[in-house]
């Protein structure tokens, strides 16, 4: 079993008696536990592997209006490469216009709908 720091299940063995089991799973960042328990009164040896890369860019824009990255004023070009998916649904960004202006804003270089 996958389990949340607070002991709630994540996830769990989909594969009964000896058969090999994995688990892949997209985790925010945290503590997380491994269960690995007998049933009944099984004995067993096992090898268990565990890896973990990491899933996008760090998350530097906020998840809502309230905690928004702040670019402050905008004047000129503004680059930004982040990720949304799974862990991460939305990115705000907030900026400031000291006049009216024109702005242009383009998203690209996604690799899913966006």
């Amino acid at each position: 079993q996958l389990l949340r720091n607070n002991g709630s299940v994540i996830r769990t063995s989909r594969r009964g008696g000896s058969n090999e089991e994995s688990i892949s799973q997209t985790l925010d960042a945290g503590t997380y536990f491994v269960r690995v328990f007998s049933v009944g009164n099984a004995n067993t040896n096992y090898d268990l592997d565990l890896s973990a890369e990491v899933v996008g860019a760090p998350d530097l824009a906020g998840n809502n209006r309230g905690n928004a990255r702040n670019i402050g004023r905008l004047s000129g070009s503004r680059d930004f490469e982040e990720f949304v998916g799974e862990t991460d649904r939305n990115d705000y960004y907030r900026f400031t216009l000291d006049n009216r202006s024109e702005l242009d804003l383009s998203l690209d270089d996604l690799s899913a709908n966006a």
